[in-house]
């Protein structure tokens, strides 16, 4: 009786003090509590059943950027968001094939199946979304990338200001690999065994449920990419980006990235129609 009673105590608080950490009320309805599977629970809001597993990302604020980065990060400001749907994972190779059949002809991409999905421009990804939402049975446009700011806010996990999407450590602290990344021994070799992508959800979760959200694939996001996109910027209200650009944003880093490169703050681009073997990217569902 005792041994349970401390253990209740225990998850007692440490729920509470999650709880804390993202700034969630202490009562959450059940279809809007972060982690939660996108499944047909509630047919009265989400009448649907994703092909992959997804976590609902409460509505929020949270600070965007760092002060402490590069200068297309500065400065932190404050951005509030509705709440969405995200992949859990990257799509992966397999599920990539689903869409496109001949991705791996037409790319020379040989990823295995549970990897994710690279070699894929940005207008692919907006294509697979697209498709997506036909497979589901969706209306158009339920499906899309994230935003710069919904990537961010979903990475950061409900921490604040942190630099990674577990919290201040590195991402090899005590040589316990968290991200796939450029870790390598004395003698070059790969200390987590992965020489380039691993798996899809190889690595623990972020406080919301999502794998991956730093280091393994860049991912595309909505956003064309601005260097100064951040400048006089003040509170917002789902931003998305400049009106237009040259180069979509990209976030997370990838397998060949250093530790400065997977931090939640960091961004990059590239141009919409090209693609890298270590860029992928993941769904969100917003409608």
């Amino acid at each position: 009786m005792l041994v349970a009673a401390v253990a209740a105590l225990v998850a007692i608080i440490i729920v509470g003090a999650r709880r804390q950490r993202r700034g969630m009320p202490e009562h959450v309805s059940p279809d809007a509590s972060p982690g939660a599977p996108a499944v047909n629970r509630y047919p009265s809001r989400f009448s649907f059943e994703p092909m992959r597993p997804m976590s609902y990302i409460p509505a929020g604020e949270f600070l965007m950027g760092s002060n402490d980065g590069n200068a297309d990060e500065r400065p932190v400001h404050r951005v509030t968001l509705d709440g969405f749907w995200m992949d859990r994972q990257e799509v992966t190779h397999a599920e990539f094939l689903l869409f496109n059949p001949e991705y791996r002809r037409e790319r020379g991409s040989t990823p295995l199946p549970v990897e994710p999905a690279t070699q894929v421009s940005w207008d692919d990804a907006m294509a697979f979304c697209a498709w997506r939402c036909t497979r589901e049975g969706v209306p158009a446009g339920s499906y899309r990338l994230p935003t710069e700011a919904e990537w961010e806010y979903a990475a950061r996990g409900g921490l604040v200001q942190q630099p990674y999407p577990w919290g201040p450590s590195a991402p090899a602290a005590f040589d316990i690999p968290q991200a796939n990344f450029d870790h390598k021994d004395e003698r070059g070799a790969p200390r987590d065994g992965h020489a380039k992508l691993a798996p899809v959800g190889s690595y623990l979760p972020n406080g919301f449920g999502l794998y991956d959200m730093a280091g393994n694939v860049w991912e595309w996001c909505l956003d064309w990419y601005g260097e100064r996109a951040y400048a006089g910027a003040g509170t917002a209200r789902n931003p998305a980006g400049p009106d237009a650009g040259i180069k979509r944003s990209w976030r997370g880093g990838g397998w060949g990235s250093s530790p400065d490169s997977i931090r939640c703050a960091t961004r990059g681009g590239l141009g919409q129609g090209h693609w890298l073997d270590n860029l992928g990217f993941r769904c969100v569902r917003v409608k």
